[in-house]
């Protein structure tokens, strides 16, 4: 009996070693690229709608060290989840609803043993409403440049037949954030076998996206 208390005493001390070593993970989220012009409430992030929000996830892996790297790990995943990833929410601050959004990472680092992942964040509006603009941006062009001479009439039937072509090339360059306060956030999630488990939300950041133009006038300018 005193073999088994004496066993079961060092088991404790060992899981109370090693909890004590490897604690839930923490991540955060900051916007990067608020404006200094005075747009917007004062205290809140104001942001323009005609560039891409810039985002600084940290994540503290807190000797959870298996983890697989947070610069390796799938942003906003489609399709079949892997056993890692974050997902980026941008939250309407009035109505609660998560809108849709478009991410993509581009860089990484690693300071103070917490690594860090640079995402460039839109806010899109509705599908229906992206589509109509540039349609209307691209029929615009078409009238223009045939009425100034700057393109013939059969460029503009070519440009007609490659409408789908060249929406499809705007889609990747057009920027044009939705408007209003919102509330972003980060999910960091991890069914990895062999590491920690879980999921960890961030504290909200509260940004205000503010009217900065048209998405195509931005595209046009040098």
């Amino acid at each position: 009996m005193k073999n088994l208390t004496a066993f079961l005493f060092v088991v404790g001390f060992f899981a109370t070693i090693n909890l004590a070593m490897s604690q839930t993970p923490q991540i955060t989220v900051k916007p990067l690229n608020c404006l200094a012009d005075g747009s917007g409430t004062q205290g809140i992030c104001a942001l323009s709608n005609i560039k891409r929000i810039e985002v600084e996830v940290t994540f503290d892996p807190k000797g959870n060290d298996s983890l697989k790297s947070l610069g390796e790990t799938a942003i906003n995943p489609t399709g079949t989840v892997p056993a890692n990833y974050i997902v980026i929410r941008a939250v309407d601050n009035q109505i609660g609803a998560n809108m849709p959004v478009k991410v993509g990472a581009y860089g990484a680092a690693q300071k103070d043993k917490k690594q860090i992942v640079y995402i460039n964040l839109e806010i899109l509006e509705e599908a229906s409403v992206r589509q109509n603009k540039m349609q209307a941006f691209v029929d615009q062009t078409k009238t223009q440049d045939l009425a100034s001479g700057a393109a013939s009439q059969t460029v503009v039937d070519e440009a007609t037949q490659k409408n789908a072509e060249i929406m499809s090339a705007l889609e990747k360059m057009y920027v044009e954030n939705r408007l209003g306060r919102f509330k972003l956030s980060a999910e960091y999630h991890s069914t990895q076998s062999g590491a920690w488990t879980g999921t960890v939300t961030s504290p909200e950041a509260t940004v205000d996206v503010v009217n900065k133009g048209s998405g195509f006038t931005a595209l046009q300018s040098p």
